[in-house]
């Protein structure tokens, strides 16, 4: 998404422009990048631990707390690898933060959509050989170190822009390893399709991404061949767009936060369907291949999900499935995972569609995201 100076902003798949005219790129600490850059070294990340200050009873308390209402804090308090969280300090870390709880069930939902995609792929293990999985803008990290354990053979990648914040839970997991990235980087999409390379299937993961990081990383996702899907759970959005999402809110008295969820949404179909239209007209020039098999390769599919175990009111995902997963899924897909969470919102939410011939967003109405209910 970049800006246009006096027309309206641009949904684009050429990338965002970060200038100085950019008020969504250049706002409030994480509109662009995650944290500060570190610039005095090559971004190698620091490997001290400060000590967990919380007694681990204080931390399991905070979480017993409101696990008899939650499936997901419920289930965390079961797995048999929680004993080796609160044993090794640099894991126990992550707990020590008072809204723990609220990490722990997006860390959750995040990892479960991954792992019910990757299972779609026909193309990794139930333990995750195979698999990679980039954690992008990860912050503290907490979701890659859940599926460290729920795919210990998976391999997960961390990218943040702050190679100085403290990860010596990287090393303490030997299936996670860390990359110092600026999301718009020139050489970002680069380094993602690297990583992505490293295993048979390959998820991309975005937890409340804020600013223009959620539509930058839609963008390189969808750009990035190795990217199987995507699974975006997007914060806010600023400059314009976000403008123009909140008073498409209040005018149809909306969340501006569902809105927001299903213009991105609508803009991971409108590029997959147009990525198809072109492969589809090529593939029929050079004569490679006949209407019929092209009818045989879905253009991938999009859908706003709401999992309302995630205690936040921002529990809205978009999860994003590229041609060669779909067509994975309809050969014989396995199940997505069990969650209490909305699944059918294929025709609801347009807020910024595609660009029109002009260049600028259109906007349409929006209906409400369905009621999600107890599964």
């Amino acid at each position: 998404w970049r800006s246009t100076r006096a027309r309206e902003p641009v949904w684009t798949t050429l990338g965002a422009v970060a200038d100085e005219r950019n008020s969504a790129l250049k706002g409030g600490g994480r509109s662009t990048v995650t944290s500060e850059r570190r610039d005095n070294d090559d971004g190698e990340p620091s490997g001290e631990c400060r000590p967990c200050t919380v007694p681990v009873e204080v931390l399991l308390e905070r979480l017993q707390r409101h696990a008899p209402d939650n499936r997901y804090l419920e289930r965390f308090l079961r797995e048999p690898f929680l004993e080796e969280i609160l044993a090794e300090g640099a894991l126990r870390m992550l707990l020590q933060m008072k809204k723990c709880a609220k990490e722990v069930t997006e860390a959750y939902a995040a990892s479960l959509q991954a792992m019910a995609m990757l299972s779609a792929s026909g193309r990794t293990s139930p333990r995750g050989k195979g698999a990679v999985v980039l954690d992008v803008c990860c912050g503290k990290g907490l979701m890659s170190v859940l599926l460290s354990f729920l795919l210990p053979e998976a391999k997960i990648v961390l990218f943040d822009s702050n190679g100085a914040m403290d990860l010596a839970h990287v090393g303490a997991r030997p299936n996670l390893t860390f990359r110092q990235l600026d999301l718009f980087a020139a050489d970002a999409l680069e380094i993602l399709v690297d990583a992505a390379a490293l295993g048979h299937a390959c998820i991309a993961v975005g937890t409340h991404l804020c600013g223009a990081l959620s539509p930058r990383l839609l963008d390189l996702a969808l750009r990035a061949d190795p990217v199987d899907g995507l699974v975006l759970s997007p914060c806010c959005l600023r400059g314009g767009l976000g403008g123009k999402v909140g008073k498409l809110g209040r005018k149809q008295r909306l969340d501006p936060y569902h809105v927001l969820v299903a213009t991105l949404t609508e803009l991971a179909r409108f590029e997959m369907a147009a990525a198809a239209d072109a492969s589809a007209a090529d593939a029929h020039d050079e004569g490679v291949a006949s209407a019929a098999e092209v009818a045989l390769h879905p253009e991938g599919s999009a859908e706003s999900v709401y999992d309302d175990w995630v205690t936040s009111p921002k529990n809205g995902f978009i999860v994003v499935c590229k041609p060669r997963l779909e067509a994975s899924k309809r050969a014989g897909a396995t199940p997505r995972a069990g969650q209490r969470a909305s699944n059918e919102t294929s025709a609801h939410t347009r807020v910024a569609t595609h660009p029109d011939a002009g260049g600028t967003a259109d906007v349409d109405r929006v209906t409400p995201p369905p009621a999600a209910t107890r599964g």
